[in-house]
């Protein structure tokens, strides 16, 4: 996908993204987005079959992805939904970290939350290691440390 280095319009991303600023939203709906050293102004919407991938870069908006997911600095709030597990390692959230609906294993190591981090109707495994909630932890997150 070539990309100008600035885009203002929402765009679809099934490709990598490298250096650029995106001021709209970002929509995975299939195959993998990779966002590298890049900042997102608007949220990131990963759909069914979706991917996305984010390396050194900065998303000021939303990320919320349902039936998937892959992460490093977000500067609002995650929700994974409805996936069928997830990884989410080393990445700093401004806002909150939500999980709801998820089967399968979860991951979460060495992440910095500020906000709160909120669980409700999973079915899973976890290892919750070396993270730093500044808020809440709430429902079935309530005993992790």
């Amino acid at each position: 996908m070539l990309l100008p280095s600035a885009l203002a319009d929402d765009i679809n991303c099934n490709g990598p993204i490298t250096g650029k600023t995106i001021d709209g939203n970002i929509k995975v709906s299939g195959g993998t987005c990779t966002i590298t050293g890049s900042r997102i102004k608007g949220n990131i919407e990963v759909e069914r079959g979706g991917r996305l991938v984010l390396r050194s870069s900065t998303v000021e908006g939303n990320i919320e992805a349902k039936n998937s997911y892959g992460f490093s600095v977000i500067n609002g709030n995650l929700l994974l939904e409805n996936g069928a597990g997830a990884e989410v390692r080393s990445n700093m959230v401004d806002g909150n970290l939500e999980f709801e609906n998820n089967r399968g294993r979860l991951l979460l190591s060495g992440n910095q939350v500020d906000g709160d981090v909120e669980c409700e109707g999973n079915r899973w495994t976890y290892s919750f290691s070396n993270n730093r909630v500044g808020g809440d932890r709430e429902g079935q997150c309530r005993s992790w440390r």
